[in-house]
C-alpha cells in the first residue's frame, strides 16, 4: 500500500515516463543496429560483436570517471536535458550523412556516442529517482523505477518490426533520436520540488 501510494505520486508518474520514453529509443537501437550493419552494410557479425563490446567499454568508462562527476556538479536535470538534445543531434546527424554510412569509423563513432548518452541520461535518472523514493519503501520503489525504465528497452525492440517496415533505413535513426525529443518533452512537465513536498505530506 506504501510503495502504490509513493509510485502514483503525480511527479513520479512523470518522471517514469520520460525514462521510459527514452529508453524506447535505445531499446531500437538495440534491435537495429546488428541488422543495420550486417545485413545493410555487409559487416561480419564479429566486427559488429566487438565494436559494441568497445562502446559498452567506453560508455561505462565515461560514466564512472566522467558522467557522475557531471551530474553530481551540474544537477541531474541539467544532465539528462543536454544528453537530449545531443541524442536528437546525433539521431538527424545519421539521417543527414548517409554517404558516411559506407565509413566502419563513422558507425563505431555513432555507436559510441549513443552507448555514452545512454549511460549519462540513465545516472541522470538513477540520481532522480533516489531522491525521489519515499524512505518507508525506499528500496522497493527504486527497484520499481528501475524495472520500468528497462521495460522501455524492451518496447523500442517491439517496436523494430513495425519500423522496419514501414520506415527507411536513415528514417529509423530519426526515431531514434525521437526518443530524446520525448525525454524533452516531458521533462518540462517534471518539478522535484513539487515531487518532495508531496512525499513530505505522505508522512504527515
Amino acid at each position: 500500500k506504501s510503495l502504490l501510494r509513493a509510485f502514483v505520486l503525480p511527479m513520479s508518474l512523470v518522471a517514469i515516463l520520460a525514462m521510459f520514453a527514452f529508453r524506447i529509443g535505445s531499446g531500437i537501437i538495440q534491435a537495429f543496429m546488428p541488422i543495420f550493419t550486417v545485413q545493410g552494410l555487409g559487416w561480419q557479425d564479429t566486427d559488429y560483436a566487438n565494436i559494441q563490446a568497445l562502446a559498452s567499454v567506453v560508455s561505462g568508462a565515461f560514466g564512472v570517471f566522467v558522467g557522475g562527476p557531471l551530474v553530481d556538479r551540474f544537477g541531474a536535470l541539467p544532465m539528462a536535458r543536454l544528453s537530449g538534445v545531443l541524442w536528437i543531434a546525433l539521431g538527424i546527424a545519421a539521417f543527414l550523412w548517409t554517404d558516411l554510412w559506407a565509413e566502419p569509423t563513422a558507425v563505431s563513432v555513432y555507436l559510441i556516442a549513443a552507448n555514452v548518452l545512454s549511460i549519462v541520461v540513465f545516472i541522470s535518472f538513477a540520481s532522480v529517482f533516489m531522491g525521489m523514493c519515499w524512505q518507508r519503501v525506499a528500496a522497493t520503489l527504486f527497484a520499481l523505477y528501475m524495472a520500468l525504465s528497462n521495460l522501455g528497452l524492451s518496447a523500442g525492440s517491439a517496436l523494430m518490426g513495425t519500423l522496419d517496415s514501414a520506415l527507411s533505413q536513415a528514417q529509423i535513426f530519426l526515431a531514434i533520436g525521437a526518443g530524446g525529443a520525448l525525454l524533452l518533452l516531458v521533462l518540462a512537465f517534471l518539478d522535484i520540488d513539487r515531487h518532495r513536498q508531496s512525499v513530505e505530506a505522505l508522512d504527515d
